[in-house]
């Protein structure tokens, strides 16, 4: 296990964008139907070795995951490739909707998500968010 509970920022950046070249590599290969599937797992499996190697599961990619997840089984269920592709603006969507409901109840949430990674007052995370 890692020390302090952290990853190797190279496995990390496999394991957030690992699922994602998985899924474009099979699209072109495969098709839209293979590549969700193998997303769907490659994200489920990339969730649980982070989990393993920290003992916790970051907010951002948990989300993505059940988003992945859901509508990956909706595209495959319903053979329909529409709900796979929508898949990126429903998350941007959902962040956004967030970060101003944060900001309209007073709390920065862009502070939760990056607080090990930048070290800022309220006021730069809420100057951030805006941005």
């Amino acid at each position: 296990m890692a020390k302090n509970n952290q990853i190797n920022p190279l496995l990390k950046l496999v394991l957030d964008i690992g699922p994602l070249v998985l899924f474009f590599a099979a699209n072109s290969k495969f098709g839209i139907y293979v590549a969700t599937g193998a997303f769907m797992a490659a994200i489920l499996i990339a969730l649980a070795v982070s989990y393993a190697m920290t003992r916790h599961l970051a907010i951002m990619p948990l989300v993505t995951a059940v988003i992945v997840v859901v509508f990956g089984g909706l595209t495959l269920i319903l053979h329909d490739e529409l709900f796979i592709k929508v898949k990126p603006t429903i998350i941007y969507i959902l962040f956004g909707g967030t970060l101003l409901g944060g900001l309209a109840f007073g709390k920065p949430l862009l502070g939760m998500i990056f607080d090990s990674v930048f070290h800022l007052r309220e006021e730069g995370w809420r100057k951030l968010t805006w941005r």
